[in-house]
């Protein structure tokens, strides 16, 4: 098989493969996203207006001092269940 049959086959795939993960609800849109950017928008954006100052706190202090040093750098798109697993297991 020539190398370029390989290469339109995985192109004619992609769209079928992002298609039945997105019915699935599984599909993450490729994107350059760090899980640290994302934690931090969703403590300012969701969780500062809908707790007390205190539980606020609180949230951001764990992910600071847990959830950012072990997956902030990641790429939300590249990130996998079990690393976030791992993290859990890991407190």
């Amino acid at each position: 098989m020539r190398r370029r049959d390989v290469g339109e086959k995985d192109a004619q795939a992609y769209p079928n493969k992002a298609l039945r993960e997105k019915d699935l609800g599984t599909f993450v849109e490729p994107s350059r996203v760090t899980s640290g950017t994302c934690l931090e928008k969703w403590l300012e954006e969701v969780a500062r207006p809908r707790l007390r100052p205190k539980t606020y706190e609180s949230y951001a202090w764990l992910i600071r001092k847990y959830a950012l040093p072990t997956l902030g750098s990641r790429n939300l798109s590249a990130l996998s269940p079990i690393e976030i697993q791992s993290l859990y297991n890991t407190l």
